[in-house]
């Protein structure tokens, strides 16, 4: 935990990751999955975690992939994540030493909105979705697609 000065008082802000830091899986292999594309995103996933392609890259191509998923399908996928265990005490405990809590997360607002309203986060960042008529159109938004976009929405 850090605190810093700002106008003469200590902020407290605890900052945490969602998927598989919160949650017990990451959003973007659940909707995959979904979209039947399970393996071709974990694939790209492996080949960004080896070093080679960087993170924005690994983003849209994956999401990418999604093309043609309905919000339906989507939502019934990320509906059946799990909170880890003991992360929900983990917020309220922080929350009520008085810090105020953040998530940022490279995963989409399709989720991250949700979780972020059940455990009473202040602060929630993360990625959107691109949709036309209730399909994902493949495209992502948002101030999280690059490798260094959480460093960048903190320091905001």
């Amino acid at each position: 935990m850090s605190s810093h000065a700002c106008n003469g008082k200590y902020a407290r802000l605890i900052v945490f990751d969602m998927d598989s830091t919160l949650i017990d899986a990451e959003t973007i292999d659940e909707l995959a999955k979904a979209a039947g594309v399970g393996d071709e995103v974990a694939e790209i996933t492996r080949r960004a975690m080896n070093g080679e392609m960087d993170y924005g890259e690994a983003l849209r191509k994956r999401v990418a992939l999604l093309r043609g998923l309905s919000v339906e399908r989507a939502i019934e996928a990320v509906d059946q994540i799990q909170y880890n265990p003991g992360a929900k005490e983990l917020v309220d405990r922080v929350r009520s030493l008085g810090y105020r809590t953040a998530m940022i997360s490279g995963g989409f607002t399709l989720s991250a909105d949700r979780i972020g309203r059940e455990l009473g986060m202040d602060y929630v960042y993360s990625n959107e979705l691109v949709v036309n008529g209730n399909i994902f159109t493949g495209e992502v938004r948002g101030p999280l697609t690059e490798h260094d976009s959480k460093m960048r929405v903190l320091i905001r």
